[in-house]
């Protein structure tokens, strides 16, 4: 059946735009010859009422130039959405106005042998608008017919949360369907009483604390998209869990505020992050008193290179405005893409404002040249060795970068007057059981040290903190990439 209806498509799945100009044309003649019968009751052989057609061509140049300027024609008929219907009402309204207005005109100032009543008018103006509309709903719904896969391919989907967000990924979802594989929605699911057990857009609304993995079974859901904005971690790994354990795909709709331009795009629509497994919310910095801090001062990051060291610098750089940020690392690769990307994201601002410096923080006599060229303010040390197995293999190596090196830059720091020194370490060097952690708190301790001796000699103008990062999401020396990839096979 459906390939008899497809060969009843001269023009294949895009239909000429002159085509449906013209459709519309017949449209709005058929309107206004509508109206006016029924009008006068089907009663239309009295001269005075024939007369009534010879306004016509008047009210069909209004209707032209209106589509004309709205482009009512130009919209894929098969794709029809509230937008096209919109141009449609803002064209045939202001033609009949101003066909309302040059009617009115003519009567006044010439005799009423081709005056319109105002019932026409009004009969006209809704017979076209809904003529129109009908038209392009018939031609959406034809193509979604001949259109429909089979069933053997389809891939069923259901949505968490039936809210606003929920019916707009809905639509989304099925309007995008034929491009990207199928797609039906067959289930939403909600934790509201009120929503419970009701429809939307045809689709029943199931209980999400009860019903979840009696309906993914029952319906056969290949993917589950999580789309309220307000939904509690603790719940979001409750879902992702059985979504796991039921071989389901887990995917996210983002908060309103970063749909684009107010409406959501299908790409939008991504996978489950590991941030998303996370039992805690992010943490929240106080971005003021940090940018009192780092306003107009020249900033040194070493290790500026590295996963946790380039975000550093990303951040100083988006929120802080600091007089010079120093961006120190031995990797010249690493060092160079980040450069290039900071270049690119920043621009001018990025460019009168970083320096860009090639060295090795166990190179003394480097060191003590940045140091004393470039004059830091505030000291952010995340250089280091950071993998644990190699570390393991490579012993000398993490005590020489993670401890000489921060020895160094830390004696440095008192040397040149800098006023913070921020040590990132690593929660590894919580009662440490392997090389790399050991010779991190080796570096804490060293650390702590400069502090006590900041009590004694209160010539010393650094104060020294020390910061402990679990594992950094997306950072190089964390296993969540791991995790991430078995997760994904």
């Amino acid at each position: 059946m459906n390939k008899i209806l497809k060969s009843l498509l001269p023009y294949g799945s895009k239909t000429p735009t002159w085509i449906i100009f013209f459709i519309d044309l017949a449209i709005c003649v058929f309107a206004y010859v509508s109206a006016v019968v029924l009008r006068f009751n089907f009663f239309i052989g009295d001269p005075v009422n024939i007369n009534l057609f010879k306004p016509l061509s008047v009210i069909l140049v209004m209707r032209v130039l209106f589509m004309l300027y709205f482009r009512t024609y130009a919209g894929i008929v098969r794709h029809t959405s509230l937008q096209d219907a919109t141009k449609i009402v803002y064209a045939i309204t202001l033609s009949s106005l101003g066909f309302a207005i040059i009617n009115y005109t003519y009567l006044a100032f010439f005799d009423n042998s081709y005056f319109v009543p105002l019932s026409i008018i009004i009969l006209d103006y809704f017979f076209t608008n809904f003529f129109m509309n009908a038209f392009r709903m018939s031609v959406k719904l034809f193509y979604t017919r001949i259109t429909k896969p089979d069933a053997s391919t389809i891939v069923n989907y259901a949505i968490y949360g039936a809210g606003e967000s929920g019916i707009v990924t809905k639509r989304k979802l099925e309007q995008s369907g034929n491009a990207t594989g199928n797609i039906k929605v067959v289930a939403f699911f909600d934790d509201d009483s009120k929503r419970i057990n009701n429809y939307v857009d045809g689709v029943n609304i199931y209980n999400g604390q009860k019903d979840l993995v009696k309906i993914i079974d029952k319906l056969e859901i290949k993917e589950l998209i999580i789309s309220p904005d307000n939904i509690s971690n603790n719940r979001k790994q409750e879902i992702i869990e059985i979504g796991l354990q039921k071989d389901v795909r887990v995917r996210n709709v983002p908060p309103t505020d970063r749909w684009i331009n107010g409406e959501l795009s299908v790409n939008q629509i991504r996978n489950v992050k590991i941030e998303d497994l996370l039992l805690r919310d992010e943490i929240v910095l106080d971005k003021g008193s940090i940018a009192q801090s780092l306003f107009n001062k020249n900033v040194m990051v070493t290790g500026a290179a590295g996963s946790i060291g380039s975000e550093i610098a990303r951040q100083i750089l988006t929120h802080f405005n600091p007089k010079k940020l120093i961006l120190v690392d031995k990797s010249e690769v690493r060092l160079y893409e980040i450069d290039n990307e900071f270049s690119i994201s920043f621009k001018k601002p990025y460019t009168s404002s970083a320096e860009v410096v090639v060295a090795d923080v166990t190179n003394a006599a480097r060191m003590r040249n940045v140091f004393k060229t470039f004059k830091p303010d505030i000291v952010y040390h995340a250089a280091a060795y950071k993998h644990v197995p190699l570390m393991e293999d490579n012993p000398s190596e993490a005590i020489r970068v993670n401890v000489g090196g921060t020895k160094q830059v830390a004696d440095l720091a008192i040397e040149f007057n800098v006023s913070k020194f921020v040590f990132v370490s690593t929660d590894k060097a919580v009662n440490p059981t392997n090389v790399m952690g050991a010779s991190k708190r080796t570096a804490e301790i060293y650390i702590q040290s400069l502090n006590h001796r900041i009590m004694i000699d209160q010539t010393i103008k650094t104060r020294f903190i020390t910061t402990r990062f679990g594992n950094v999401l997306g950072s190089s020396g964390s296993v969540i990439p791991k995790f991430t990839k078995q997760i994904q096979e």
